[in-house]
């Protein structure tokens, strides 16, 4: 009788144990799950948080500030091309042709070129900037033209660190009020080009037969270089108010 009891009484333990295992690996699944959505939960809201930090400032800006600073340093190079040519022809010409009106337009140009001098350093001084938001330790070298970073290796919480530093947001905003500056000089040389230009083409058609008209001929075509760069970046919607307004919006964004 006994071993009979004891036989009946293992199949309800062997229950009992299935029951207790079944209802341990539920809890420890119930567990596991409520964990793996904490976890997807935190994930969610870091995911919100960086694309909030990200559409902030606008997903293509750092783009579009690399694109329209290298603009505005390429046609300033060119125009620099243009002036240090200028130089050596006034260096080597201006005791014999100071009186010549066509000569005193070219001058005027000369001088005014003089003017973007402070270009180089602010362009510089915004390439630091661009450099920092792309986590970039320096933009090239201090001396010439800034050199741009190749590759942006930034992301959203590095460039809300930088743009909140109080040093960002003071350059950020002296640059600003530099580039309409500059917007009104580039202007002035514009003008001074474009008038050059003029008196030279008047002076190479007076008849029978102009002086030195190769030397004319050569201002003209350096008037028309400084021009054509000049112009594009005194006129509506160009990459220097691009470049403006990228740097105030980057300013007021966070």
């Amino acid at each position: 009788m006994k071993i009979s009891t004891s036989r009946a009484s293992s199949p309800d333990q062997a229950m009992k144990r299935s029951a207790t295992t079944s209802i341990a690996t539920s809890r420890s699944s119930g567990k596991k799950a409520r964990l793996d959505a904490a976890s997807a939960e935190r994930s969610s809201d870091k995911s919100k948080l960086d694309s909030t930090i990200s559409d902030s400032i606008g997903t293509g800006t750092l783009k579009q500030l690399k694109r329209s600073l290298r603009a505005l340093i390429v046609a300033l190079q060119a125009v620099e091309c243009e002036r240090v040519v200028l130089d050596r022809m006034w260096y080597k010409n201006a005791s014999q042709f100071q009186s010549a009106l066509w000569w005193r337009h070219a001058n005027s140009l000369r001088r005014c070129l003089r003017s973007l001098d402070t270009a180089r350093a602010l362009t510089a001084r915004i390439a630091l900037v661009y450099a920092e938001l792309c986590g970039a330790d320096q933009s090239g070298s201090n001396q010439g033209w800034p050199v741009l970073p190749r590759e942006a290796k930034s992301t959203p919480q590095s460039i809300d660190a930088v743009l909140k530093s109080a040093q960002t947001k003071q350059r950020l905003k002296q640059a600003e009020g530099e580039l309409q500056e500059l917007k009104a000089v580039i202007e002035v040389v514009r003008k001074r080009a474009e008038k050059g230009a003029k008196v030279l083409m008047v002076h190479l058609n007076t008849p029978p037969a102009p002086t030195f008209a190769p030397l004319v001929t050569a201002l003209i075509a350096i008037c028309a270089a400084v021009h054509h760069p000049t112009a594009a970046l005194a006129g509506e919607e160009s990459a220097l108010d691009e470049l403006r307004n990228i740097l105030a919006q980057l300013r007021t964004s966070v």
